[in-house]
């Protein structure tokens, strides 16, 4: 066990921990889940660019009406800094706020495993995001959710089981 331990260590050390990236798109329409959300991609949209890591993910929404990123994690570094609630749906929250000139998303739900209460998931950035009404067309397509709960048409996953699938817990 504790080579198998220093092996782990080593790969750690000196291979960047993220999934190869998805080869081809997946297009819409279709229910599209990651670990704690799930969104609806319309008819002549494109999810490209998939990359994971231990603790996030990252894919890219292309197509007319698209042009933004999807980034979700369990452990964002920092709370964004909210410029208010733009949309709740359920359990989901939808909090606006700005990097510098652009406009981007943040995505609140319950968490799992932090005693249920809201915790920022997901971001959704891109030039696509104005601030105006349009963005609602987007942001309003995502829902914090239990995958194992819904019906998922493509599932995208990520953590220390798909960078070491051969490691025994």
């Amino acid at each position: 066990m504790r080579g198998r331990i220093i092996v782990a260590s080593l790969v750690l050390l000196l291979c960047p921990l993220e999934a190869a990236a998805q080869d081809k798109p997946i297009k819409g329409p279709k229910k599209i889940c990651f670990m704690y959300s799930s969104f609806d991609l319309p008819a002549g949209q494109s999810l490209t660019g998939f990359t994971g890591s231990v603790e996030s993910m990252r894919v890219k929404v292309r197509g007319p009406g698209a042009g933004y990123a999807v980034a979700e994690s369990e452990l964002f570094a920092a709370e964004l800094p909210r410029d208010g609630l733009v949309a709740t749906y359920g359990t989901t929250s939808i909090y606006r706020y700005r990097d510098g000139e652009r406009v981007n998303y943040g995505i609140y739900g319950p968490s799992p495993f932090a005693g249920g209460g809201e915790r920022q998931f997901v971001v959704l950035s891109g030039p696509v995001f104005t601030g105006g009404k349009r963005d609602a067309e987007i942001y309003s397509r995502f829902r914090v959710v239990d995958p194992e709960k819904t019906k998922c048409d493509h599932r995208f996953i990520y953590g220390w089981d798909t960078m070491l699938p051969d490691v025994p817990n």
